[in-house]
């Protein structure tokens, strides 16, 4: 596995850790950025980072998913709130 790979997948797993379900990974510039399909939070990836800069980095990677990809019905949301 290249480095790149390593870190693209390390980059998913974390997303998908946050709750994000991610699109597949595009090159911009010397970086690549994936998005969220739910809330479009971006998850970028550098394989060879400027000095002060890190590899993998972006709003998916350290934040959770604001829009759950299947929403919860009524039922299931009234339920939730008589568990607590």
């Amino acid at each position: 596995m290249t480095k790149l790979a390593y870190l693209k997948r390390s980059a998913i797993q974390s997303c998908e850790f946050r709750g994000h379900t991610m699109t597949r990974f595009s090159r911009v510039a010397r970086s690549h950025v994936a998005h969220c399909k739910g809330c479009n939070k971006q998850a970028w990836v550098t394989e060879m980072p400027l000095p002060n800069d890190i590899m993998i980095s972006g709003e998916a990677v350290a934040l959770n998913c604001g829009v759950p990809l299947y929403p919860l019905s009524n039922a299931e949301l009234r339920q939730e709130e008589s568990l607590e």
